[in-house]
């Protein structure tokens, strides 16, 4: 079945197409339930000027500091070969793991009479200067002067008075980088919404359960079995093709893939890895986001209203709190009564806006308690199949997914393990997958709170062709509190210039970046130097620069600007002579 495929009232069908990032500075604003705390496991030796070694273990996932005193000086030092610890010959000292530092930079820790009396500033002056101090922790950033070895330096200012220690400065980095087989290399998707970075702000509180609604899923695949629902009588899931509960073994394909993107386990060594969810600890996740597999959809990827409306009543009834729907088709009172009931029920119900490159409202994904998702490639732009306009509430990463396939041959006939899918039936589930780890996170919200937090948190996208939608494409660091300091754009590339009667015309190729409202324009007559800006326009691809002497040569360079105001590096420099 394609996008093409012939649609019958009263009957919902897949939406799918059989298919074949950048860094940011972040903080953190109010935790909307618990404080994230760093996920770090190492011991580090501490210099005090007891001549002790203070050893400090900071346990997985928490903030306590147990330390144990060891006899000696021992001294850390950065060399080409990693972190050395370096000792008196009568002391004992555990060998630190290898951790990044910031080289010829020392962090001096003093006691309150010392700053007091400046006794600290005098000695970090006699190995360097001082580059920060924070007074609440008593402890100043120290870069050591030319000439002199970390080591020298640590071990005088070991011995001053009032110095209680002195350690590197540690290069601390993020922990939400899973090991998934494929997470790095096929996965733009998570990557794309900043999932990764949410998984670093995610303490989760209460178990979430997405139900797929769908072909199915094959509850033994490697990166779903951990994940599927099951309580004492087995797996917990519902065949509405049976109209009773059942394992709901996926025989089409579709459905293990939507579940894979949802919450396919992350960080277990193998395969791929689900939005929902991690917490960056050294294990993976597989007790807060479960999920329950319904299936209303046959191994050929088709079902009646009847059935999926029986579906979504039964995961309602059953303990699901988010249904993922990547379905869609005609209208009926029956399937808005179906969607009404679970929102009723207090779930989220997130639905594929469809793939007929089309504004006109498919459904379920167009009842009004539903967020309907459309879907974005990875470069942002709205994908050519997707559906759009103003019902479309948010845009996911849809264009080209790689996800989780059956492990045996199914109605679809897609490869074994994993496959890549294309549709906003790849999209819905990344919402879905977002919705889980907001709620996992904040069980006391209740689905309009998820919902909102969904539509509000997003970025821009580049519209297909003129077509849009009401938001953005999703992004679940923003959704789960993270604040996203503003980047600026790409440069413009491409450009030229040709030269005119006393004018030159300029022409570029955009910026690639989506938020580009400006576009500044640049002048010299020297190619290396003294560029003056002469215009600033709206965003465009052209420009015109006339009235200028005859037979002059001009160089031209050109920038965009974002809704945030800052502006792109210049484009590559383009000359033109005037007539």
């Amino acid at each position: 079945m394609d996008k093409d495929s012939v649609r019958l009232d009263g009957v919902a069908q897949t939406e799918y197409m059989p298919g074949g990032a950048a860094s940011c500075e972040i903080r953190r604003r109010l935790p909307t339930c618990r404080m994230p705390i760093v996920r770090h496991t190492h011991t580090l030796p501490l210099i005090d000027n007891q001549d002790n070694v203070i050893t400090a273990h900071f346990d997985q996932g928490s903030s306590n500091m147990m330390q144990r005193r060891r006899a000696g000086v021992a001294l850390l030092l950065s060399l080409a070969s990693g972190l050395v610890l370096l000792m008196a010959s009568n002391a004992r000292a555990q060998m630190p793991q290898a951790h990044p530092i910031a080289a010829g930079e020392l962090l001096v820790g003093f006691a309150p009479d010392a700053a007091r009396g400046n006794a600290v500033p005098k000695a970090a002056l006699t190995v360097g200067t001082i580059l920060s101090t924070n007074p609440r922790l008593g402890v100043q950033r120290v870069k050591i002067r030319p000439g002199l070895t970390m080591a020298q330096a640590a071990a005088q200012l070991a011995r001053m008075p009032g110095v209680r220690y002195v350690e590197p400065n540690y290069i601390l980095s993020t922990c939400a980088t899973p090991n998934d087989t494929y997470f790095a290399s096929d996965q733009y998707g998570p990557k794309k919404i900043m999932a990764d970075r949410a998984w670093e702000l995610w303490n989760p509180v209460a178990p979430i359960v997405i139900a797929i609604v769908d072909t199915g899923v094959d509850n033994t695949h490697p990166d779903l079995t951990q994940k599927i629902l099951r309580d004492a009588n087995g797996i917990v899931g519902y065949s509405a093709l049976l109209h009773s509960a059942s394992d709901a073994l996926d025989d089409h394909g579709h459905g293990t893939h939507c579940a894979g993107i949802a919450a396919g386990q992350v960080n277990n060594g193998i395969g791929i890895a689900g939005v929902a969810g991690w917490n960056g600890g050294s294990s993976s996740d597989s007790g807060y986001t479960k999920i329950m597999p319904v299936k209303v959809l046959s191994r050929w990827g088709m079902g009646s209203t009847d059935q999926v409306a029986e579906g979504i009543t039964w995961a309602a009834d059953n303990g699901a709190n988010i249904i993922s729907l990547s379905l869609g088709g005609g209208g009926s009172t029956t399937l808005a009564n179906a969607v009404s009931y679970a929102w009723n029920q207090g779930c989220v119900v997130v639905v594929a806006a469809g793939n007929s490159s089309t504004s006109t409202p498919s459904y379920p994904a167009a009842y009004p308690e539903s967020i309907a998702v459309a879907a974005t490639d990875n470069t942002d732009t709205l994908c050519s199949f997707s559906n759009y306009g103003s019902w479309v509430q948010v845009a996911a990463p849809g264009g080209s997914i790689f996800s989780t396939a059956p492990t045996y041959s199914g109605g679809a006939g897609y490869p074994l393990n994993y496959h890549t899918l294309s549709g906003t039936s790849m999209a819905c589930p990344h919402v879905a997958g977002e919705a889980a780890l907001i709620w996992a996170n904040n069980p006391m919200l209740n689905n309009l709170d998820i919902k909102s937090l969904i539509i509000d948190n997003t970025d821009p996208y580049q519209p297909y062709n003129g077509r849009t939608i009401a938001g953005g494409r999703i992004n679940a660091f923003k959704a789960m509190g993270g604040v996203v300091e503003p980047e600026a754009p790409a440069a413009p590339t491409n450009l030229t210039a040709t030269g005119g009667s006393r004018s030159v015309s300029l022409s570029w190729t955009q910026s690639s970046s989506a938020d580009v409202t400006q576009n500044r324009i640049y002048r010299s007559t020297s190619a290396n130097s003294g560029y003056a800006l002469i215009a600033t326009v709206s965003a465009r691809t052209s420009y015109s620069n006339t009235g200028l002497p005859k037979r002059k040569t001009y160089y031209y360079r050109v920038t965009a600007v974002n809704g945030d105001g800052l502006e792109s590096d210049p484009s590559n420099t383009a000359s033109a002579k005037t007539r």
